[in-house]
């Protein structure tokens, strides 16, 4: 994992919520697993396997993961699990891979992952991702819930906006409904790319 110092200055870190939240037991991993998009299952078991279905249902890339692609006007998003043998411009943040997307236009596709347990209406779930985002371009994620497999139907909540270099992100948010599938959804200029990394607990994001 990489130093506090190395994710950059504190002024990068998201601001907490000023309301005292109703915090859910647990921590994140309680909720939500493989938050290192370690490459345990896939196509072949390879690093860089891209989905290449129009819709990617039950073809993992990183277990429980599930690549997404819904675009509507036929330039979606493409997601690969990339290892620090397998790329010359970026490093993981923590362990040895990490999730490359090349995002496109128009479309809902994203990664998504049925949760251990639920999300529950009006409990608020806290945690902290690594990204960043190719040279020159600035993305963000969106967090969904789905409640049809791989389909975005409920926005939970949209991070700031980060440019080069890993930045660690704050994810705060209370459930709006009970969310029993996660989908996130890197949001930016289409053609750009998104690259994050330690999904994991973080007291400071609460």
């Amino acid at each position: 994992m990489l130093a506090d110092a190395e994710l950059g200055p504190a002024a990068n870190v998201d601001a907490q919520p000023s309301a005292a939240p109703v915090l859910s037991a647990g921590g994140i991993g309680d909720y939500i697993a493989n938050g290192a998009f370690d490459l345990n299952r896939g196509i072949g078991g390879q690093l860089g396997f891209e989905a290449t279905e129009s819709v990617a249902v039950g073809l993992n890339i990183a277990a429980p993961w599930s690549a997404c692609r819904l675009g509507f006007n036929g330039v979606s998003s493409a997601y690969a699990v990339r290892g620090d043998a397998d790329s010359q411009e970026v490093r993981s943040s923590d362990g040895s891979t990490f999730i490359e997307a090349n995002i496109g236009a128009d479309d809902f596709s994203g990664l998504a992952q049925p949760l251990k347990q639920p999300f529950l209406q009006g409990k608020r779930y806290s945690f902290a991702v690594d990204l960043r985002a190719s040279a020159g371009d600035q993305v963000a994620l969106e967090l969904w819930g789905s409640l049809i497999t791989c389909i975005p139907a409920i926005k939970l909540v949209e991070t700031r906006r980060v440019n080069d270099g890993w930045q660690r992100v704050c994810i705060a948010f209370d459930a709006p409904v009970d969310v029993a599938e996660l989908v996130i959804k890197p949001v930016g200029r289409a053609g750009s790319r998104a690259f994050f990394d330690n999904v994991r607990a973080d007291p400071g994001c609460e």
